[in-house]
Formats: structure tokens, sequence, C-alpha cells
């Protein structure tokens, strides 16, 4: 949520091993926050900073920088340069067997973590850098479903797009136009499913869902409709009925939440129906009612995951010209049986504002089958939040980057309209003396009205109305965003405030059970204020009630450097939880 900068010059990205594959992908200056399952969060501007460099040669770089040396702290582009040379060595040199194409590949994986873990911004500087090398089609080009390219590719793809801004959905779009890419895709699901081999599912089940957090609509019903991608995602929902808990519930939760984010699209109506995922859904559901069986069981431990697989229910009742009374009497009593179990606590969302968790949807489900819509109907105006427009986001922020006032506002400053949209990566600050005295003005009225705003949170936090407290937040990043534009000591203190404010919003969303968001706003804390020990514990936390045991544990290792001993507790927990999960055990 820091301000960004952008240029405005046409990138053409060629593949080294397809140079007839041009890909044209614009920078775009203003990107915008996931949208959360409860309301829209403030908008944001996302770097895409431009390269003049050279592709690196033939095997340059390859080993220059080690992924388990991050004191070296390599600058994002020459990180991506790096990245680059080690996959056309393995995909294009011949490294596709042998302990050279495992050393290669484990440098690779390597690399890959390091750009995982980049703070956002520059994590779009190197992703953007390998798009200007033309990584991508390199990537779908090696998406050949059962060779040791096929799991790189898929990883690859995955990391550098689970950002959701613009372009990761510029990205996303040239993917889901690509006949190469859908049928790798497509053909990956079907091993996943046919041949019973999760891990495969798993990883391109996540790849496909990271796409859809920055899709349009268009781009859903691209992706849903074609081949088998929509029935293969429905297949591991359907054998969790009688086998979720000796199964991977991962992959589960990867195609439900996937499933999940095409239903409440809206645009991909005719496979979902085709796939049965709606009734499958509501079959899981009625089997997490069963208090003697062991999938209902696992179910109901997996808050997060009955949350999807009753959104797909709930959605999917609500768009049924008719449905029969059996059907409508199932899913209320095993609604019923569920919340009577006591695994939900619908007094506590309630308490929480929260619209739109497990419990909620569960209520609403009962009342469905009771005829009344008008809790489906509130759940679901809280659901279909998900899915943004993206297309339209986009034409937005070229407006706005293209608009005579932001041209004027760069002159105003005493800057170059290229300086002002970030020609280089480090001009976020302007020159001594060029700002006036009536812009410092301005600053210092948006400085308190950001202050007024965090207040007002801090006070609905207080109230335990956390809802509204996550709004005035929101209200007082957007002011402090404002503020980054000023540069120097402005931004400087901006950006301590903003951490401040958006690791607030993210113990708002542990509260109420959000943790995708959670993630999210600690992470923009940690972006403003990386020594910011509160936001590092808190997503760490998130990470811990998802079952990312790896990333907590590195959070919270952060966290004891900054303070040592504050996480001793929750590592230790982690470790146990680990050495159980080593053994087989849960």
């Amino acid at each position: 949520t820091h301000t960004h900068h952008t240029h405005t010059n046409l990138v053409a990205n060629v593949s080294p091993l397809h140079p007839g594959r041009q890909y044209i992908l614009e920078p775009i200056g203003l990107g915008d926050r996931a949208d959360t399952m409860s309301s829209p969060t403030p908008s944001s501007q996302v770097q895409a900073p431009p390269t003049s460099g050279q592709l690196p040669a033939q095997g340059e770089a390859s080993g220059q920088i080690s992924p388990t040396q991050p004191s070296q702290s390599p600058s994002p582009e020459a990180l991506a340069d790096a990245v680059f040379a080690c996959l056309r060595e393995f995909t294009v040199a011949g490294g596709t067997s042998g302990q050279s194409a495992s050393d290669t590949m484990e440098r690779v994986f390597g690399l890959l973590g390091v750009v995982k873990r980049l703070p956002r911004q520059q994590k779009v500087q190197c992703v953007w850098r390998l798009s200007e090398h033309g990584a991508f089609p390199l990537m779908i080009a090696a998406m050949v479903p059962e060779s040791m390219t096929f799991s790189l590719a898929c990883t690859f793809l995955g990391i550098t797009l689970e950002d959701d801004d613009l372009l990761s959905h510029r990205i996303g779009r040239t993917l889901t136009r690509d006949q190469l890419f859908l049928t790798a895709t497509d053909t990956g699901l079907l091993i996943g499913t046919e041949a019973k081999r999760s891990e495969t599912g798993l990883l391109v089940g996540q790849m496909v869902g990271n796409i859809l957090k920055s899709a349009s609509p268009p781009m859903m019903a691209q992706l849903a409709g074609f081949g088998s991608i929509v029935r293969s995602l429905s297949a591991p929902v359907a054998t969790a009925v009688n086998s979720l808990d000796s199964m991977d519930w991962r992959h589960v939760f990867v195609a439900s939440d996937a499933l999940f984010l095409f239903e409440a699209s809206e645009s991909c109506v005719a496979p979902l129906d085709d796939a049965n995922v709606g009734e499958k859904s509501l079959a899981l559901l009625r089997t997490a009612s069963d208090p003697a069986s062991p999938v209902g069981a696992t179910l109901r431990k997996r808050s997060h995951l009955m949350q999807r697989v009753a959104a797909i229910g709930l959605l999917w009742l609500g768009r049924q010209k008719v449905v029969s009374e059996e059907v409508t009497s199932m899913v209320a009593t095993a609604a019923s049986a569920i919340i009577a179990m006591g695994t939900v606590d619908l007094a506590a969302e309630r308490a929480n504002g929260n619209g739109h968790g497990v419990a909620h949807m569960l209520e609403a489900l009962v009342a469905f089958g009771a005829g009344d819509r008008s809790k489906h109907d509130s759940c679901k105006a809280v659901l279909v939040t998900r899915v943004r427009d993206w297309a339209a986001i986009e034409a937005t922020a070229l407006a706005q980057v293209r608009s005579p006032e932001f041209a004027a506002a760069a002159a105003a400053a005493g800057d170059s309209v290229e300086n002002r949209v970030g020609v280089t990566a480090d001009s976020g600050s302007a020159p001594a003396g060029a700002v006036p005295t009536a812009r410092e003005g301005k600053a210092a009225e948006r400085a308190q009205q950001a202050a007024q705003a965090k207040a007002e949170g801090n006070r609905h936090f207080k109230e335990a109305n956390y809802p509204a407290a996550l709004e005035a937040y929101s209200k007082a990043a957007e002011l402090l965003d404002e503020q980054q534009v000023e540069g120097g000591d402005i931004a400087a203190a901006a950006d301590v405030e903003q951490a401040k404010v958006w690791s607030n919003s993210a113990e708002c969303h542990l509260r109420l059970e959000q943790f995708a968001e959670c993630i999210e706003a600690a992470t923009d804390a940690i972006d403003a204020d990386p020594s910011h020990t509160k936001a590092w514990h808190r997503r760490a936390r998130a990470y811990v009630t998802l079952g990312r045991l790896d990333e907590a544990k590195a959070d919270l290792l952060e966290v004891n450097r900054l303070q040592p001993g504050v996480a001793a507790v929750l590592l230790a927990e982690i470790a146990t939880a680990q050495g159980l999960g080593a053994t087989g055990s849960e």
C-alpha cells in the first residue's frame, strides 16, 4: 500500500524459445489490494519498474546469487537475471536429466524462494524484469506434464502471480489466452485426479487459484470453460466425502477455493453445473453433520475449508430456479446439526460483525430451507466482492497515469513526468527545495486527518467493532498513501504510521478469522516498516492457522531477532507440530 512508481513505455516480451511469440505487457501505474470476503479494501499503487539491461548471457549470473545468503541483498533486477539464467539453463541448455539438472533445479527453487520472500514492491520489480526477459512464455513452453520442468514451471508461475495487483492481472490474462498454457493446466489437473497424483493436482490448483485472485470475470470464464479444468477441480471435493480424513486436505482446500471464486464470479455457471459442483459441495457439508464420521470430524476442524464448501453450496442454491424440498430439507438439517455441535461460534461472529463466516453461512442455509432468502442474500452480497472487474480497474489506472492532471501534478512538484511515474526505481524523493510551502501545509493537514482516522479505528477496535475499525484504518492508509509522493521526511514518517495502521488492520482480520486478509495487511505493514514486530507476529499467527508452518516459523524467527524471546512459545509449538507431521500424524 505504499506509493509505487510506474512508467509508460511499451515493453515487448519475446520468448527465447519461440521468437514468433511476442507478449506485450504495458506497465500499469495503479494496482489494487485483493478484495476480502467482507468488504473492498483501498486501492494502492503497484510498481511496474523499467529496466534497460540486456538479457543475461547463456549461463551468466546463474550461480552469482546464493539463496542461502540473504545478507547479500541482491537488487530485484539482479535476482531476476539470476532466476532467468537458471531457468534458461535448465529448460534450453539440455539440462533435463542427471546430476547437472538436479543441481540447476535446486538453484532455481532456492532463488524462487528468495523471490517469494521479497517485500511486495521489490517482488513486483523482480517479476517485471522477468517478464521483460520472456520468462513467462519460457515457462509455458516448459509445462510438459510428468516432466522435470512441469513442477518448476507451475511453481514459478504460482509464486510470481501470488500478489493481487495489476501486473499479476495482465500476466494472468496473457496466460489464459495461451492455448499451450491452458492445455498443460488441464492435463496437469487430470493427472492429479485420474492418476491420483494429489501433489500434482495441488501444485496446479494453487497456480490456478493465484491467477483467479486478479482475474476479471471473462478470464475466469476462459479458464472454467477450457477442457476438464472445473471437472478436475471438483474431483477432490467429491472424493473427500468418503476419504477426507485420509487424504491431503490442502488439495481439497485449493480446489474448493478456486471453485468458490468461479461460483462468485457468476460467469462460469455452465461448467460448474456440468460438473455438479454445487451438489458435491453440499454432499461434503452433509458429511460434516455426522458426529460419527471421521470425514465430518476432519472437515469441522478445518473451518476455512468448510467456509469455502458452505459458500459454494449457498451460492449454488441461490441461483437455482427450482430446488426440491428434499434438498432444502437435507441442507437445513445438516447446517442445524453442525451449529448444534458447537463447532462454529455464531454468537462470536455476530459480535464481530462478520457477515460471511462459517456460522453465518450455515445459519443462512437453515433459513433457506425454511423459505427465507434474506440471510442468503446478505451473505451473497459479501461473498461476490471477492471477484473484481480487474479490466475496469486497469482502464481506470491507465486513464489516471495518462491524464493531464497527472502530468500537471508532476510539473507542480518541480519534477518531470518520467521521474514522477518512476523511470528509475529509486525516484521516490523530490529534489531538495522542490516542495513549496503550500504543499508542506497540505501534507501536514493530511497527516492530521490520518491520525484522526487511526484514532477512530482504535476506538472501534476497543469496542470490538472490527469491521468499523477496518474501515477507519483503510481511510487512514489512503491518506498516508498520498503522503508518500511528497518524498523525504514526510514519506518516511508516513511509512512508520502506515505500518501501525496495517498492523492494526491485520489484528482485526485475525479476530474476524479472515486469515488470508490478515496476511496481506501484515505484509503491507512489514513492507512499510520491516522492524514492526507486531506485524511479523500477527502474520505468523495467521500462517499457523492456515497450516503454513514453514512461513510462520520464518516470521517468528524474525520476531525473535527483533525482540529476543518474544516468539519462543509459538516456535516451540510449531516445532512440535512439524515433528508430528513428519510421522504422518496430525
